[in-house]
């Protein structure tokens, strides 16, 4: 899975870049947790607020590997797999968000 791949990879990046380690692990859990929080709100607004946050979490996350990729951190192979996974949840988020609006009439 290209999550834990991407995860093992930071783990070995030097220390110096500790700060761009830091930045993309809390971004890509960003998404998860933003999405799980979202689920427990009872209003859609607030719902779609969280659902939308992970969708900028998962854009800073692609930003982040870009960064890394530049830096020679990360494998393109790698960062062009999480990104397009992390594409696909955008799509997904913006379905839900859609419906959620829709939902409100």
């Amino acid at each position: 899975m290209a999550t834990s791949q991407l995860f093992d990879s930071m783990s070995r990046w030097p220390a110096r870049y500790r700060w761009l380690t830091s930045q993309v692990s809390a971004s890509a859990l960003s998404i998860q947790l933003n999405i799980a929080e979202g689920n427990g709100r009872e209003g859609k607004k607030d719902k779609a607020q969280f659902l939308r946050i992970a969708q900028g979490s998962a854009n800073e996350t692609v930003a982040g590997l870009t960064v890394a990729k530049r830096l020679g951190l990360v494998e393109d192979p790698l960062r062009l797999e999480v990104r397009g996974r992390l594409y696909r949840v955008v799509l997904m988020i913006s379905g839900m968000v859609r419906g959620l609006r829709a939902a409100e009439g």
